[in-house]
Parts: C-alpha cells; sequence; structure tokens
C-alpha cells in the first residue's frame, strides 16, 4: 500500500491515512479506502526534458494534439452562439455553444487562407473570417464562399474540421485528435470519486491566469505532491500533516490526499486543539475568540463541525452524512495532462500550458468555482483576468485567501528553471511515494512521446 507512515509523530495523532479515517466522526465512503495502482512510473528522468526544444516540438505533436485537455465551463458559454477559446502551443480551438445541449470545437483557422475565425470569446450567430468573409454556422457547415467558382473545392466539402468535445460536472474537455478514446472511456470510473459531492451545481466565479519563467512540467509537478507544505506553506503546519497522506494511480487520473486537522511532523511544539481549529478555519489575531472547542473531539472533528455549519446553507442536508476526511482532507486529482482537480468541497481547478515558442515558459490557471445560489439562478461566469509578470497571486484580491497561498509557490517557480539547468546529476529525482503521482505522469508521458529514459 502506497501510503505514508508517520515517524516521528505528535502525541495522539494517527500514523496513516486509514487510521485517521478509522477516527472519523461519521461512516467514510468505501472510495476513501480504496487504493489504485501505488508503484508506477520512473524513479528519475533528465533535466534535459524542461529546456529541450526538441522534447517541446515532440509534445506539441504528441501531447497537446492528442490528450483530453480542459478547455473551459459549460457556464462560459450558456447561451447558443456562444464561444470560447482554448490555445496551447500552437493550437487554438474555437468552443461553441451550437445548440441549447451541444457543444462543438473548431480548429481555429479559416479554410481560405487560415486567419483565425474568433480572437476573442463572445456569442455570434455564426463564424466568419473577417478577411474575405467565408462563413460557416454553428455546426460548422460553410453557408458562403465568395467566388465559389474561383476554387478548387465547393461549399460542401469545406465544413470545419471539428475536435472532440467530453462534457464532465460542467467541465468542457477537447482533444483534437478524432481518433482518440472518448472522454468517458479515458477517464473511466473518474466520476466514483465525485459522487458525493460533484461540480456540476458549481460555477466559475473565479479565473486567474499567471505567465512563469518555466517549463510547464515543472509548475504542474509543485500541485501534484504536498509534502513541501511545511516548508513552502509552513503556516499550516499546524493542521497539515503530510505525512498522514497516500497517492495512488486510476488509469489516465491519479489522487492524492493529505489529512487537515493534524500538525505537521515538522513542527517541533504540539498543537493544542483549539490553536489547530483557529488555524484551519483562518483566525486572525484581531478577530473574535473562537468559542473553545468541547471535550473530547480532536483538531480534526472541530474543523469538520466548524465547516458542516459553514457550509451547509451552500451544501445543503447532505453536509450532515459527509464525513470529517471529505469535508476537511485535502483531495487533489492529476487528470493527465495538465489539471490538478480539488475535491469540489474546496472547488479549485488549475490548469498548466507551455506559454509562447518556448519551453522555458508557462501559464498556470486558477479557476474557482463555488455552488450555485439558493436560487437556482446562476451568476454569469467569471473572464479569465492575466496577471502581469511582476505581479503575485495576491494582486488578484478575488482569490482571498488562495491568492498568499499560491504566491508562495511562485517563489520556488521563479527560480527553479535555471535551478534545472545547473543541476549537475543531469537528472530529476521523484520519491516513491510521496511523488507517485509524478511518477505515474511520466509514465502516461514517455508512453505517448515515445521518448527514452535511461533511469526507467
Amino acid at each position: 500500500m502506497n501510503e505514508t507512515v508517520s515517524i516521528r509523530r505528535h502525541a495522539g495523532q494517527p500514523s496513516s491515512y486509514d487510521e485517521a479515517l478509522d477516527r472519523d466522526s461519521r461512516p467514510v465512503p468505501s472510495i476513501l479506502r480504496e487504493r489504485g495502482q501505488t508503484d508506477v512510473g520512473p524513479p528519475a528522468i533528465p533535466t534535459s526534458w524542461y529546456f529541450d526544444r526538441e522534447v517541446a516540438e515532440i509534445e506539441r505533436e504528441r501531447i497537446w494534439r492528442r490528450t483530453w485537455q480542459l478547455a473551459c465551463r459549460e457556464e462560459d458559454i450558456p447561451e447558443v452562439g456562444d464561444t470560447f477559446l482554448y490555445e496551447v502551443a500552437d493550437l487554438s480551438i474555437v468552443i461553441v455553444r451550437s445548440g441549447p445541449d451541444t457543444v462543438k470545437g473548431y480548429f481555429n483557422a479559416c479554410l481560405h487562407r487560415g486567419v483565425p475565425l474568433r480572437k476573442t470569446p463572445g456569442r455570434v450567430r455564426f463564424l466568419q473570417c473577417q478577411f474575405h468573409g467565408f462563413t460557416w454556422t454553428l455546426n460548422g457547415k460553410c453557408t458562403m464562399m465568395p467566388h465559389e467558382n474561383e476554387f478548387c473545392a465547393e461549399k460542401k466539402d469545406l465544413s470545419l474540421p471539428e475536435v472532440q468535445i467530453g462534457l464532465w460536472d460542467g467541465f468542457v474537455f477537447i482533444n483534437p485528435d478524432k481518433d482518440a478514446q472518448p472522454f468517458d472511456e479515458h477517464f473511466a470510473g473518474l466520476s466514483r470519486h465525485f459522487e458525493r459531492m460533484d461540480y456540476s451545481n458549481r460555477v466559475k466565479t473565479v479565473h486567474v491566469a499567471k505567465i512563469f519563467p518555466c517549463n510547464w512540467k515543472l509548475l504542474h509537478e509543485a500541485f501534484m505532491e504536498s509534502w513541501h507544505t511545511p516548508y513552502t506553506h509552513p503556516q499550516f503546519g499546524q493542521v497539515v500533516n503530510e505525512d498522514c497522506s497516500f497517492q495512488d494511480a486510476w488509469g489516465n487520473f491519479a489522487r492524492g490526499i493529505v489529512a487537515q486537522g493534524l500538525a505537521s511532523d515538522a513542527v517541533a511544539e504540539t498543537p493544542t486543539t483549539q490553536k489547530i481549529l483557529e488555524v484551519a478555519l483562518g483566525r486572525l489575531e484581531d478577530d473574535e475568540p473562537l468559542p473553545p472547542v468541547p471535550e473530547g473531539l480532536s483538531g480534526r472533528q472541530a474543523y469538520a463541525a466548524a465547516l458542516r455549519k459553514q457550509l451547509a446553507p451552500a451544501v445543503g442536508p447532505i453536509i450532515d452524512e459527509m464525513s470529517d476526511s471529505e469535508l476537511i482532507d485535502i483531495f487533489y486529482y492529476t487528470l493527465f495532462p495538465n489539471m490538478e482537480l480539488f475535491s469540489a468541497s474546496m472547488g479549485v481547478a488549475l490548469r498548466f500550458r507551455p506559454y509562447g515558442d518556448t519551453p522555458d515558459q508557462s501559464i498556470m490557471d486558477i479557476m474557482v468555482m463555488t455552488p450555485v445560489p439558493e436560487s437556482g439562478e446562476r451568476p454569469a461566469s467569471a473572464t479569465m483576468r492575466l496577471l502581469d509578470a511582476d505581479e503575485d497571486f495576491t494582486a488578484a484580491t478575488e482569490l482571498s485567501f488562495f491568492g498568499p497561498f499560491f504566491s508562495q509557490d511562485i517563489v520556488n517557480m521563479n527560480a527553479i528553471q535555471r535551478g534545472v539547468r545547473n543541476n549537475q546529476l543531469k537528472r530529476t529525482m521523484f520519491a516513491k511515494k510521496q511523488e507517485l503521482k509524478i511518477r505515474h505522469f511520466y509514465s502516461l508521458w514517455q508512453e505517448l512521446t515515445g521518448i527514452e529514459n535511461p533511469y526507467s
């Protein structure tokens, strides 16, 4: 079993995640006790994979043109005629709401001379090239071809080339490869992990993106593991136990779970239950004191009870059935190749892409999804805010407490590209348990790219 066991733990704390589940105040879903693959992927990779232009070119053809990738949310295109642009590497895809229950995706290029059909999102009645007026319906059928008699093709032969579309829990995925495995088969079993609380009844209320001076894989790796928490995010050392955790792999996605409401083994002094609750709820020194934790409750149980009360209006009666673990622990899923999806109780999705024509830059999207109001009326989806190169995530006040948290990762990411170039071992090593998700990622990456790894 790929479960990290605490070696030096605080008195009374569970030493494994299964032990934490055993102490839950409510029955836990069986999926939390099930385990996927626990030994997969290479122990190391060449550092050149992060900065070699030839590797980036292979990724362009064999990763970005052949895999399922998050494009947008359905609320980004709520009405017929709404369009959205998804761009990665040299690909540009137009996502279109072509009917009330139909979403289409087209390569963003006029079939005449290649001018993009859309440069910005927005609502249209048809897709028209602004260069010479070639026009298509929302279903991709060519309806206007100026001077048709002068061309070697006819309108009937000029339907827009489509990408595959996959819809899941309000997310819209695309795959440029028309022969690729359907989305539901590719990510088979994923919905089981989100049965109790899914993303279908949530709406994107925040979307912030930032460009980083590092390779997209380095950036994504930083969010595939949690054991950097006590060092990069020391304020959470009293409430996040990176050793009471596990990672496993399930086909084309992988899962990580880390316990909250427990002190890290990197913290020397054991916090009181009251202190754990205060830190977990983000109480500041000037805030009103919290009521004393009832005797007999653990930090985990007190934190879960507080969240049940706080989230009940938005989540509804089901929250009383949810276990402590479901409510407070960090569940983070890697959907290969470039998405990190947290549990719906947290409501965060991250996306990582190469930026520009270089392996040395990438772009990270943070999307926050909040429950649809009790009225059932969905607010407008948040538009993406792109931060300047010298801004950190605290500049995006809409991120709330997520802003300072993600900004702490910027320090590492701004320097890591130079670091891997200076690594004299010429390899990056991955821990067997704490970084299994990264190892799993590279097992899939190697399979698709066909690039040999001397460390496999």
